[in-house]
């Protein structure tokens, strides 16, 4: 917990830019969610389909860090026991990796390499639950959304919202800046 919100001018293609920071603290976890606060997990249940969480984002820095964006059901814990988002920690990968936890924390996770490399550059995150399975989609620089992986196991079992998040893992303030974030329920029939 901790970290600074900051907004933050615009530029081309991104007219308004939200800056979450760590700080200078070891460990300090800095997030923006979608998560409706302490008394609500999250902004839609597990048992609703055809959900989708959007963040267009941009990385700082890609050295000592720990960071999720996509769904969680805890908005400050990048150790969510209910998660379907991409995750980046310096210590272990150079990838984005595409993360399913049941509820039974690491105990039921799935772990996917999406192949693609972490970068400074704009990027998508685009994560699709349709109710049997979740879908992973990334979007680097200009290009279309690719998508990286489906999971049909490991499924969250807890309400979720869209969040993205960034903890440092050295004595230095980390920054992720964000554009847009967007939950959204899609093809609804009334």
């Amino acid at each position: 917990r901790g970290g600074t919100l900051t907004g933050r001018d615009g530029e081309p293609n991104h007219p308004g830019i939200l800056e979450i920071a760590t700080g200078t603290t070891v460990n300090t976890n800095a997030f923006g969610s979608m998560h409706a606060g302490s008394s609500s997990r999250g902004t839609f249940a597990v048992t609703a389909t055809n959900w989708t969480c959007e963040v267009i984002f941009q990385l700082a820095q890609t050295t000592d860090t720990l960071i999720n964006i996509g769904m969680t059901s805890e908005a400050d814990a990048p150790d969510a026991s209910n998660v379907a988002f991409f995750e980046y920690d310096s210590a272990t990968d150079t990838n984005w990796q595409a993360i399913t936890r049941d509820g039974t924390g690491e105990a039921g996770q799935t772990e996917t390499d999406s192949g693609v490399a972490v970068t400074t550059g704009w990027t998508r995150a685009l994560v699709v639950w349709n109710g049997t399975d979740i879908k992973f989609y990334l979007k680097v620089g200009d290009g279309d959304y690719v998508l990286e992986a489906t999971h049909t196991a490991d499924l969250p079992a807890d309400y979720l919202a869209c969040h993205a998040q960034i903890q440092n893992l050295e004595a230095s303030n980390k920054i992720i800046r964000v554009d847009y974030m967007r939950n959204s329920q899609i093809q609804i029939e009334r």
